[in-house]
């Protein structure tokens, strides 16, 4: 499961998708793996400021995406990996 969410992070974080479409339901997707993680660490006995930890840094980085997206969307001509020195 964290490869699958690795995977998905590196994935998310160097794509360059056209479509806007695509990367809202890339960014619900690394929200509900970040949720399903958060339930999956704690049901495995891991302690639960470790889950809430992880669950944190998995809001912020869907928050930091999700505004990432939103400026993509206003600056279409602005390199996609560059995009995090515009804030």
């Amino acid at each position: 499961m964290m490869f699958i969410f690795l995977l998905f992070c590196f994935f998310y974080f160097f794509v360059t998708v056209e479509s806007s479409n695509h990367v809202m339901i890339l960014l619900i997707m690394v929200e509900f793996l970040v949720l399903f993680s958060f339930f999956f660490f704690l049901f495995k006995g891991i302690s639960y400021l470790s889950c809430l930890f992880f669950l944190l840094v998995g809001v912020c980085v869907g928050a930091y995406s999700i505004s990432l997206f939103v400026n993509f969307l206003r600056y279409k001509n602005s390199s996609y990996l560059l995009s995090f020195f515009y804030f």
